[in-house]
């Protein structure tokens, strides 16, 4: 099969044999939905570590932001979760899978306090799940639903993650009743909702389905169950560094072209 559009596309071949297949309408070549348009989870790597970190050793470990990227602003993530009919997954290659603080660590980052980072900065590091909040906040909080798998059992023990149960578990958020910048579940002027913090040595992967409503209201209410993916999967590479000599405005993926 010679035409790169097609699912068993072999760029070794040289004639095309007539055995192309390809997706169908609204599925990707391994027959999953098609994520809607404009919007992709990346885990975007924002530390990367060498050598000890408060009482804890993090030399190989990268922290990585769980970040939902958005086609507009007002799109708003009520929940996060998963279920026998969207399992939720989260996996390392690493072993342990990632760092948690088991004694000053949280399971949400609404939960999380950054006064503790003076003293036991390596809690800044710590993996944790949420719907746009990476501290405490006034007026803002999360809320979970755990049916017979609960996902913070391998979580807190640093194993991989996996909820296929039919009951499901949910993190989810209270609608303010309208668009409000000021609450973090909502876009913002970035186009991005942080779902997660978290620190490892290996390579991340999996899949969360949410709940979102993209105009800012919950008649918009869509549900898919996305990716976790390392790049713009709808990206035009090129060089997204404004200061560099070949930087281009039309990039939107990094492709390391920069000079």
């Amino acid at each position: 099969c010679t035409d790169a559009l097609a699912c068993n596309f072999d760029p070794a071949a040289a004639v095309d044999n007539g055995s192309c297949t390809y997706a169908a309408d609204n599925q990707d070549c391994n027959g999953n939905p098609l994520p809607p348009e404009g919007y992709w989870i990346q885990a975007e790597p924002v530390a990367e570590h060498a050598g000890i970190i408060g009482d804890t050793d993090l030399s190989g470990h990268t922290t990585y932001n769980l970040m939902l990227h958005t086609p507009s602003p007002e799109v708003f993530v009520s929940a996060m979760g998963g279920d026998v009919d969207n399992p939720f997954e989260l996996n390392s290659t690493a072993s342990p899978a990632w760092f948690n603080d088991a004694a000053f660590g949280e399971n949400l980052g609404s939960e999380i306090n950054p006064a503790l980072f003076s003293f036991l900065p390596q809690v800044q590091f710590d993996s944790w799940f949420t719907i746009g909040a990476s501290s405490e906040s006034d007026g803002y909080s999360l809320s979970t639903a755990i049916g017979d798998i609960n996902p913070f059992s391998a979580f807190n023990a640093n194993e991989n993650i996996l909820v296929d149960d039919s009951i499901g578990f949910a993190i989810f958020t209270t609608y303010p009743g309208g668009v409000d910048f000021t609450n973090p579940a909502f876009a913002g002027d970035d186009h991005a909702v942080l779902l997660g913090q978290i620190t490892t040595a290996g390579t991340l992967s999996g899949f969360i389905y949410l709940q979102l409503f993209p105009d800012g209201t919950q008649s918009s209410d869509i549900r898919h169950r996305f990716p976790i993916l390392n790049s713009n999967p709808n990206g035009e590479p090129g060089c997204t560094d404004f200061v560099a000599c070949n930087y281009d405005a039309s990039a939107s993926d990094e492709d390391g072209s920069c000079s």
